[in-house]
């Protein structure tokens, strides 16, 4: 690591910093990833999100799109003796993270942000599970079969408060043969505490109990599957989650008449 004695003060010929500005520049004259608008002196806070998530981690709750350069890369990096293999090497890593993704809001976003048509022509890589147009990843809880593999489900569902935690109830429907399932993601109190981001969620809940909004629209990342639970003729499905970084809310109001 190294110190400026002030913010007047130059970094040293080698200091890291001066490469990493000199990639930002790179690929801002590029036009990738950063921002063009902004005439006063780069940082790395003029950095930008590519405008489609092409690669969606899952398990690891780390933002991946993060500006910072891993320990990793940088003993490599620096290893190179050419200063110019050295500036282009950051450049191209600063635009791979940008457009790499941990958290689902972010891949949520973009999704929204598309047209039915974008939707069908623009493409996401989860690993494990391959690339597909995010038309094909997206899927309405509704739409669901038994034995369908993991996918981004979004519907619309009602929240309660029930022992252990809480429950949020999808309004749609899954029909298999002739038969209805109701599908539910059950979220324990213990799974919430442990949670980086638990604040927020909370807050989110507690609006939602509290008649602030009247439901969520809901998206997460896993499975669906037939539960043990059952209630008259009532077949109930059991949403799957590994990590409540999979999961979104995004609170909603009726239209009042």
């Amino acid at each position: 690591m190294q110190f400026k004695w002030g913010p007047n003060a130059k970094h040293a010929p080698d200091c890291p910093w001066v490469e990493r500005r000199a990639a930002a520049e790179k690929a801002r004259t590029e036009g990738k990833g950063f921002n063009q608008e902004s005439n006063r002196r780069l940082s790395f806070s003029d950095i930008e999100s590519e405008d489609v998530i092409d690669i969606f981690t899952i398990g690891d709750p780390a933002d991946h799109t993060s500006s910072q350069v891993d320990r990793e890369f940088e003993s490599s990096t620096r290893l190179i003796s050419s200063p110019s293999e050295r500036i282009a090497r950051y450049s191209d890593h600063f635009r791979e993270r940008l457009s790499r993704t941990s958290r689902l809001e972010q891949v949520v976003n973009c999704y929204m942000k598309m047209t039915l048509d974008e939707r069908e022509q623009a493409t996401l890589n989860i690993p494990t599970y391959g690339r597909r147009s995010y038309a094909k990843y997206f899927k309405k809880v509704g739409h669901w079969r038994p034995g369908d593999e993991a996918g981004i489900y979004m519907g619309g569902a009602s929240l309660r408060e029930v022992s252990g935690g809480y429950r949020l109830s999808f309004y749609d429907k899954a029909k298999a043969a002739s038969e209805d399932y109701q599908a539910s993601l059950y979220l324990t109190n213990k799974r919430i505490e442990e949670y980086s981001r638990r604040g927020i969620l909370k807050a989110q809940l507690k609006a939602l109990l509290s008649g602030e909004y009247d439901y969520a629209r809901c998206y997460f990342f896993g499975t669906i599957s037939r539960s043990e639970r059952a209630s008259g003729a009532v077949i109930f499905a059991d949403a799957n989650i590994e990590s409540l970084h999979h999961l979104v809310l995004i609170l909603k109001t009726k239209a009042r008449k």
